[in-house]
């Protein structure tokens, strides 16, 4: 279990140039996005950043970039599950209307379509080498035809695999009784609407099943104002009991979150939902 000591910030590490805007003007340096405080373990909003009144959100928001965004803060950064050195702050910078972000420089090179996690501290928490693999065509084709089958079960009709677009698929070492996982996203365009869906495959009797899924409609194909897509950000082994939890950031119109699941009671359930920003 986490410590029950002093409070744990849970940050988000975007890539250069990557960030959840995926705007022109965000600086070309990788970032820290806070996503949750873990207290007593469990997680929870940070304080005030919520908030309906704007001078206690900015309140918030300046006084944890004093305390957390110092130039010169280092943080432990992990990437697959595993600490990968530490990261340096930078200083505080703005991506969006409502945000508190800093630029940061890390250990090592973060591709594009890489994210990463960094804490405040990692006592009481588990971690474990490295032991994800790239994704093979095999792992593709069974991820397509779960999706296939996945909206089939929300009552769309079957649809052929390559009419999915696929935003990324990942194969995880995610400890417990699993090898491997598979998860990923894709999104599927109807004349009438916008399928977008979220899946976490495991192993069960040597076959991959669809453990967990996320869907969602968007009926404003033109501009998507109501779309969500969830993307997979990292994995960690936040409770130290031997499986990680898996973090995604959901995107919206014009602001994002964050969503943090744990395997329990054989199922896995959502644990945390919020942080981000947005306009």
């Amino acid at each position: 279990m986490p410590s029950s000591g002093n409070p744990i910030i849970v940050f988000a590490v975007w890539p250069a140039a990557n960030g959840p805007e995926k705007d022109a003007n965000q600086p070309n340096v990788p970032l820290l996005d806070p996503i949750a405080v873990l207290r007593g373990g469990r997680f929870h909003d940070l304080p005030g950043f919520d908030d309906r009144d704007e001078k206690v959100r900015d309140a918030a928001y300046d006084d944890f970039e004093k305390r957390y965004f110092a130039p010169g803060s280092r943080y432990p950064f992990f990437l697959h599950g595993a600490r990968s050195g530490n990261l340096v702050v930078k200083e505080p910078v703005g991506v969006s209307c409502i945000s508190t972000t800093a630029s940061v420089e890390l250990p090592r090179l973060l591709p594009r379509d890489e994210q990463g996690l960094a804490l405040t501290s990692p006592s009481g928490l588990g971690s474990h080498p490295d032991r994800d693999a790239a994704a093979t065509a095999a792992d593709r084709a069974a991820f397509l035809n779960a999706a296939s089958s996945y909206l089939v079960s929300k009552g769309l009709q079957k649809a052929a695999t390559a009419s999915m677009r696929v935003i990324d698929i990942r194969s995880l070492y995610l400890g417990g009784q699993w090898t491997r996982a598979l998860v990923g996203s894709i999104i599927l365009r109807r004349k009438d609407a916008l399928h977008t869906l979220f899946l976490v495959l495991t192993e069960k009797d040597g076959q991959l099943i669809t453990s967990l899924g996320s869907y969602y409609k968007a009926t404003d194909v033109e501009d998507g104002t109501d779309s969500v897509d969830e993307i997979f950000l990292s994995h960690f082994d936040f409770y130290n009991d031997g499986i990680d939890e898996i973090v995604t950031t959901s995107y919206y119109y014009e602001s994002w979150d964050y969503t943090i699941y744990k395997y329990q009671d054989g199922a896995w359930k959502t644990v945390y939902h919020g942080g981000g920003g947005g306009c």
